[in-house]
């Protein structure tokens, strides 16, 4: 008997929406005019991401959101929570490199949080779409 969602498929799919947030979070700055980059000991393009979000960014996070619920609707919850979960790794690695680069490390994981927001979101909508479009092709039938 086959299953149409293992436990591989389902890491597979939240590594992939880690990637998907780590594109969304670092590649958006660089499609806004005049944005300065953000020095920082080990990753420059990931502190630039962060520090200048835009609503762009909150944007990608929701499409990535929405694709990860759509091709994957189970656990939408925690697709939408891995596309923030590669920066706090990023942070902890900054931390044992400079440990002055992160001095309200707390603060900075409770907004990696908050930013999951939109991924969860986003998640849960693109499964509500696949769900609906399931309905409507059961009709037709």
């Amino acid at each position: 008997m086959n299953k149409p969602y293992t436990k591989q498929k389902t890491l597979l799919v939240f590594a992939f929406g880690a990637v998907l947030g780590f594109i969304s979070i670092v590649v958006t700055p660089l499609f806004i005019p005049g944005t300065e980059f953000v020095e920082s000991p080990l990753f420059p393009m990931v502190a630039t991401g962060i520090e200048k979000m835009s609503l762009w960014t909150i944007f990608c996070l929701f499409l990535s959101g929405m694709f990860l619920g759509f091709i994957h609707p189970r656990h939408r919850w925690l697709l939408g929570i891995s596309t923030m979960t590669l920066f706090p790794f990023f942070a902890f690695i900054e931390m044992l490199y400079d440990p002055y680069s992160h001095n309200l490390w707390p603060i900075e994981f409770i907004g990696y949080g908050f930013m999951t927001l939109p991924g969860i979101i986003g998640a849960y909508a693109g499964g509500a779409f696949r769900n609906y479009k399931e309905k409507l092709l059961s009709k037709n039938k």
